[in-house]
């Protein structure tokens, strides 16, 4: 399955962020939204992401600014790993594995085109597993029945 099939399956929301705002309204918005990440933009061009994860990691790193005065630039996640709409899902999940990451922007021809989130490929995994496990019940029970014949 291609991420661009996966993206119209799931639709999950996308929201972004300026990387002028500050954590804070980061923050704030990502409350707002319902969302654990926002794709940071310059430009209207994905720069960069902003998580949950994000956030904890200024509470650890001890940094006594309020959120207010810290620039969301300053906060995220700038090794921003993408994916193109034509990727295979099974690809895009292991190298999400791989670098242990939750999220994945989407971008086709340098602009966003959704977010892939790693419970939706393995969801999609799941899916494709039960599906197979089915059709060999079936096939067995096929056999057990075209035996008794």
């Amino acid at each position: 399955m291609a991420v661009s099939d996966l993206l119209k399956k799931t639709a999950r929301t996308v929201v972004t962020a300026s990387a002028d705002i500050s954590v804070q309204e980061a923050i704030g918005l990502m409350e707002k939204e319902k969302v654990g990440v926002l794709i940071v933009l310059h430009d209207d061009r994905p720069v960069g992401l902003f998580s949950i994860h994000d956030c904890f990691q200024l509470i650890l790193d001890n940094k006594p600014e309020l959120f207010g005065g810290i620039a969301l630039s300053e906060a995220m996640t700038s090794r921003l790993i993408t994916a193109r709409p034509g990727e295979e899902a099974d690809t895009i999940r292991d190298m999400m594995l791989r670098a242990d990451i939750r999220y994945l922007p989407v971008i086709d021809d340098g602009r966003l085109s959704g977010v892939v989130h790693i419970q939706d490929l393995m969801q999609e995994q799941i899916q494709i597993l039960e599906d197979e496990l089915r059709r060999l019940r079936d096939y067995i029970d096929d056999l057990h029945e075209a035996a008794r014949d």
